[in-house]
């Protein structure tokens, strides 16, 4: 059987204040597990981010590309720990960025908090959560 992964959405969200220099991000990664996984059970999930490059887009304009890879370990439904199951998160996503000047950007992750996204009273769930901390240094 041949089943399609659907792209994972990541959304980076500029948090309140954070507005000098290194901006922080909280970068959301939200991904359709091919199985429902059991919601008490913590997924294992360690993104890797790395620059792909910066490109203006207007004046003082630019957009940095970001490539966020790693693999979600998650138990499913129904079976221990024994079972896991695995799929790879690798795909790209953009933050803007204002500078006077062509910028150079460097890229320090947090760790991840992962987990399952509990739906109304079920045990299970076939939609993974991922909030990582992400700060861009512009120089």
């Amino acid at each position: 059987m041949n089943k399609r992964t659907i792209p994972a959405t990541i959304t980076p969200t500029l948090a309140i204040g954070s507005t000098g220099a290194a901006p922080y991000y909280d970068v959301n990664i939200t991904q359709q597990l091919c199985s429902p996984a059991c919601v008490d059970e913590t997924p294992v999930f360690a993104p890797q981010f790395t620059l792909k490059g910066v490109s203006q887009v207007g004046t003082n304009q630019y957009i940095a590309v970001i490539h966020v890879e790693g693999v979600i370990n998650y138990i499913p439904c129904g079976y221990g720990s024994c079972c896991t199951r695995s799929q790879v998160v690798s795909q790209d996503f953009t933050i803007p960025v204002y500078k006077a000047t062509a910028p150079v950007v460097t890229l320090t992750a947090g760790q991840a908090q992962n987990g399952i996204a509990r739906v109304s009273c079920c045990d299970c769930s076939k939609t993974f959560v991922s909030d990582v901390p992400l700060t861009l240094t512009i120089a």
